[in-house]
């Protein structure tokens, strides 16, 4: 009886001492101070979504995060460059490609970051769009992307019996029929000349799925811009829609915002723009519902198959952990989490746009434009346009495009006006390839 009692007593004890100490680590989890996770990004990158990710996670890993701001442009990307090469280096760093990085510093700088965050991404387009390069994971996506395509007007389409082209032919078929129906065919808002560019961009982004190195061979004087028959044949099909009546008569003074109100009220069935103006589209909208009548497709592209078309993708920036970092196993936890569902639906909590996580996130790609966009994206058929070179004449193509469709040059003085510009970047910076 004595013994029983004892062991009773003794368990007693033995639970309240197991309590007394889960309380103890409980308590100091709690009160544990957070650690500090530096991130080297621009300053303007820092919006209220990308913030709204990074308290997602502060709280889910108990952390804090410190944020060194730097300019924008060239002197921000030579000062971020310069601190890692210093050893002044930060645990996370937000930048614009595996590229930059790798032209920066060598990606011998930073860690591979491949880990649980992949299983939420479609792994091919990660690779076509270089946050995979030589080898190796040394970036991880984070943000949202916007492609290249074809704005449509559906139920026009449907009115006029006429499916997604596939092709150049079928595209052209489309237009006669939609010209012969008094609809114009194709819109551009050649006032604002930004959205002239993207048929170019889209042709070369092809170009560049078919040869990787492309955009390097016209960086090192191997390859002209007019030896390119793809960008030529783009835009001679961009002049022979202006030439034939099948755009509108008065794009050298319509607007984008023109060209919006058009394709809303199906006075336009098509026009060439990127989807993040999806957003825009609501702006004008009379009824936020009218968005869901206008659809995306990949740009046809004169002389190319439908087995060939991408769409251009510009994709969201990514993280990176430099190997050198104070904290690279939690730096590391961190960007999974930032990569994860959870971080991601902070983020497009706050703002309209292109999740590129796979599968979206909830309520947000929902119809119209966003949903094409992202099922092209996640169908592969995506590549990336000319990076952003370091000779690029200072004049972009659509400022020439623009000046084709006034009639003043021919397509291949757009081609040869960019290649003049290359080569006087490239000769200014005493290239010895020129």
């Amino acid at each position: 009886m004595k013994t029983r009692k004892f062991l009773s007593i003794l368990l007693a004890a033995m639970m309240m001492l197991v309590a007394m100490t889960a309380c103890a680590v409980t308590s100091l989890a709690e009160s544990a101070d957070p650690t500090t996770i530096t991130v080297l990004l621009h300053a303007s990158w820092l919006t209220p979504s990308a913030q709204a990710a990074f308290d997602y996670v502060a709280d889910e890993l108990n952390v804090k995060f410190e944020f060194i701001q730097v300019a924008e442009g060239t002197e921000g990307d030579d000062l971020m460059g310069a601190k890692i090469s210093a050893g002044d280096t930060p645990d996370l760093v937000w930048w614009y490609g595996a590229q930059t990085a790798k032209e920066r510093n060598g990606l011998d700088k930073y860690a591979d970051v491949s880990g649980d965050w992949m299983q939420y991404y479609n792994q091919d387009v990660l690779k076509v769009i270089n946050y995979y390069l030589d080898g190796k994971w040394a970036m991880a996506p984070f943000g949202s992307a916007f492609l290249h395509g074809m704005f449509y007007n559906k139920q026009v389409f449907a009115d006029n019996g006429i499916a997604i082209p596939q092709n150049w032919d079928e595209f052209l078929a489309a237009c006669e029929t939609l010209k012969a129906a008094e609809v114009t065919p194709v819109f551009f808002g050649s006032a604002d000349i930004w959205p002239l560019g993207f048929w170019y961009e889209s042709a070369m982004a092809v170009a560049n799925k078919a040869d990787p190195t492309i955009s390097e061979k016209t960086q090192v004087n191997e390859i002209k811009f007019a030896d390119i028959p793809i960008l030529l044949s783009t835009v001679e099909g961009m002049k022979y829609l202006a030439d034939n009546g099948l755009v509108n008569a008065t794009n050298a003074s319509d607007t984008f915002n023109d060209a919006l109100n058009a394709i809303l009220d199906g006075s336009a069935a098509m026009f060439p723009m990127v989807s993040n103006a999806a957003t825009n589209l609501q702006e004008v909208a009379v009824n936020p519902s009218d968005t869901e009548n206008i659809g995306f497709f990949i740009l046809p592209i004169k002389g190319v198959d439908s087995s060939d078309l991408v769409a251009r993708i510009n994709p969201p920036f990514g993280l990176l952990v430099p190997s050198e970092g104070k904290n690279v196993d939690l730096s590391l936890k961190v960007l999974d989490a930032l990569c994860s569902p959870g971080a991601q639906q902070a983020m497009f909590d706050t703002i309209p746009g292109l999740p590129f996580i796979l599968g979206g996130v909830n309520g947000n790609v929902t119809g119209g434009v966003l949903l094409d966009a992202f099922n092209i994206m996640n169908s592969g058929k995506v590549s990336v346009g000319f990076v952003e070179p370091p000779y690029n004449g200072g004049v972009a193509p659509a400022t020439y495009i623009q000046d084709m469709l006034a009639g003043n040059i021919t397509p291949m003085d757009v081609l040869n006006s960019l290649d003049e510009g290359v080569t006087r970047s490239a000769q200014n910076a005493e290239d010895p390839n020129w």
